[in-house]
């Protein structure tokens, strides 16, 4: 998948100018580095979920309107939280609109892991993990499952994910 190749070149890429940022320039560049990288993957993700939900042009428009706004500019210059946390459960967000097309375990999964670290950065962030609930819906819905796929095992599978981001994440908040 090229998405994936992309994203760990852009990963190793990021971690390294971590490193030297860090090295050279000490831990509150560090913070701005990640703040920022936070901040422009975020715009991605707005971009996707708006190309998902509504085509190309809307994605396009809702990643330029993000990324012109002050207050999100003015977080991510300040190393704000709310930065993690719309990034959090934005991509929450993007693994239940995933879910609702496919439906497969992975994104149930994806969703869970991304809501519980969402609930560690802000308590609520667990509001997002309503959308779990209703991609699981929507996806019986869409694809006519029977009223047994209601209780399908990948969901409590999401649903136990939420927990285990929120602890792997922040150990102490348990």
């Amino acid at each position: 998948n090229a998405l994936t190749t992309v994203t760990s070149q852009f990963t190793t890429r990021v971690s390294i100018a971590l490193l030297i940022t860090g090295l050279v320039t000490g831990p509150t560049a560090v913070t701005w580095t990640l703040d920022d990288t936070v901040s422009v993957a975020t715009v991605a993700l707005v971009f996707d979920l708006g190309r998902r939900l509504a085509g190309i042009r809307v994605g396009l428009l809702a990643a330029l309107f993000l990324s012109v706004l002050p207050l999100p500019i003015k977080y991510a210059h300040y190393a704000h939280v709310d930065v993690l946390v719309t990034f959090t459960m934005l991509a929450a967000l993007w693994g239940a609109v995933r879910l609702w097309d496919d439906g497969r375990t992975r994104w149930y999964l994806f969703s869970g892991l991304a809501t519980g670290v969402s609930v560690s950065t802000q308590y609520y962030g667990l509001t997002i993990g309503a959308a779990l609930g209703v991609a699981h819906l929507g996806w019986v819905w869409r694809h006519r499952r029977s009223i047994r796929a209601l209780v399908r095992p990948a969901l409590f599978l999401g649903l136990a994910a939420i927990p285990v981001g929120a602890f792997l994440v922040s150990p102490y908040l348990f």
